[in-house]
Formats: structure tokens, C-alpha cells, sequence
């Protein structure tokens, strides 16, 4: 299979099994690049949040992948803030998560409510704590984010 792969990814027709390593290749031979578009796997809980009730997305992928990285990487940066939270205010490891979503839900954290839910739920998992049961914060809802973007 690996040789297949590379045979797909050299631009010349080489008769040998492996056209990467053939000797005879031109100098200049330059394989072709890839796509990055479909290199980011978006998972499965992330899509459900972009997702209406026949599992079709309800915003273009493009947009669901770039809000799925802006999510998994606030999670991440998050991990350290909640671990200094628990070690100096020493609550419990509910009340930390339930008060960082309280936070993203308000309208200036950028995320849409649906998206604060899962970033808290990615950084319980991160920081291997249980997951409380997360409450959205009634208030007025918040713009579409792809908008957000384009202003």
C-alpha cells in the first residue's frame, strides 16, 4: 500500500514498482502536494455541536473545522489556568469547570454556548476530572461565529 501511496504522489510515469526511489527520475521531479483542507479530523462530539437533528452540518466544513480548532486549542491553554485554580483556591474540580464554562458562555469569550460546553467537556477530559453537568447560562444568544469572522 505504501508504494501505491507513492506512486499516487510522483508526477512521472516510472515503470519501476516505486517511482520515489527510482533512479532514472528526472532532477527535476517534484511530487505533488497535498491537500490541506481534509488533514484536520474534526471529531465526532465536535461535529454534533454543528449538527441539526438528520446530522447534517448546519455551517460549511471549512467553518466547522476552523471553530473545532479554535475550541481543541482553547481547551489546551486552558489545562494549565485550571490546574493553578485547583492548587491555590483549592474548590472542587466541579465547581473549577462549571465556573471556566460560566465564563465562555458570556457573550465576550467568542464561543457560541454549544461550544463552551464542549471545550469544558475537552478540558475535563484533558485534565482527567469528572465531568459535571453543565448548565448554559441563560442569556441573549450570541451571533453566528462565521459572521463574527467577516466583520
Amino acid at each position: 500500500m505504501w508504494h501505491a501511496l507513492k506512486r499516487s504522489l510522483c508526477l512521472t510515469d516510472c515503470p519501476i514498482e516505486c517511482p520515489i526511489e527510482c533512479p532514472t527520475k528526472p532532477a527535476n521531479h517534484r511530487p505533488t502536494p497535498m491537500h490541506d483542507d481534509n488533514q484536520i479530523l474534526v471529531p465526532p462530539s465536535f461535529m454534533a455541536v454543528y449538527s441539526d437533528a438528520r446530522q447534517r452540518l448546519t455551517e460549511h466544513a471549512a467553518v466547522v473545522r476552523a471553530r473545532y480548532e479554535l475550541c481543541e486549542d482553547l481547551a489546551g491553554h486552558l489545562v494549565e489556568h485550571a490546574q493553578t485554580l485547583y492548587h491555590v483556591q483549592a474548590p472542587s474540580e466541579a465547581e473549577i469547570l462549571r465556573r471556566i464554562h460560566a465564563g465562555l458562555c458570556t457573550a465576550e469569550s467568542g464561543v457560541s454556548a454549544d461550544e463552551a460546553t464542549w471545550v469544558t467537556t475537552r478540558l475535563a477530559e484533558l485534565l482527567n476530572w469528572p465531568c459535571p453537568v453543565l448548565v448554559q447560562t441563560p442569556g441573549e444568544p450570541l451571533p453566528n461565529p462565521s459572521l463574527q469572522n467577516a466583520q
